[in-house]
C-alpha cells in the first residue's frame, strides 16, 4: 500500500522484522543488495541452501537480498516459518523467475527516502522478536 499510494510521510511497521530488515537494507543501499541478488541462482538445491542461512545475525543488507531472492524463487512468492523461524516455503519450480528488477529496486528506495526521515528510519515495532513474524515481545 505504500508504495501504491506514495504518501510524503510515512511510519511503516510490521510483525516481520525480516520485512522491515528488507526495506531498511534497500533504502541504506539499494546498489549493494542488488550486487548480492545478482551472485544468486534459481536452482533447486542453491534455494534450499539460501533457506538455511541464519540470516537473523546478517546485516539488513544481506537481510534484504535473502528475502527477495527466497520470495521470488520460492513457491508462489509464500513467506512461511516454522516454530523456530525457520523459513520454509519449497522451492517454486519456476525457472523463468526474474528474481529482482534493478529499476523496481532503484525506485522502492527513492520512495523509502522520505523528507524529515533519516535512513534506516524504518522501524520495527516494539513488540517485535528479532526475526519472528507475528511474535510479540
Amino acid at each position: 500500500m505504500f508504495f501504491h499510494l506514495g504518501p510524503g510521510k510515512a511510519f511503516l511497521s510490521d510483525k516481520n522484522s525480516r520485512l522491515i530488515r528488507t526495506y531498511r537494507g534497500i533504502q541504506k543501499n539499494v546498489d549493494a543488495v542488488i550486487r548480492i541478488l545478482e551472485t544468486h541462482k534459481n536452482e533447486r538445491d542453491y534455494y534450499l541452501e539460501t533457506r538455511q542461512i541464519p540470516i537473523d545475525v546478517r546485516d539488513d543488507i544481506e537481510v534484504a537480498a535473502w528475502f527477495i531472492f527466497l520470495n521470488k524463487t520460492g513457491y508462489n512468492g509464500l513467506y512461511r516459518v516454522n516454530k523456530n523461524n525457520g523459513f520454509n516455503v519449497p522451492f517454486g519450480e519456476n525457472r523463468n523467475a526474474r528474481f529482482y528488477d534493478a529499476n523496481n529496486l532503484h525506485a522502492c528506495a527513492k520512495a523509502l527516502v522520505l523528507p524529515g526521515c533519516p535512513p534506516g528510519e524504518v522501524r520495527v515495532p516494539a513488540g517485535a522478536r528479532r526475526g519472528v513474524p507475528g511474535a510479540a515481545g
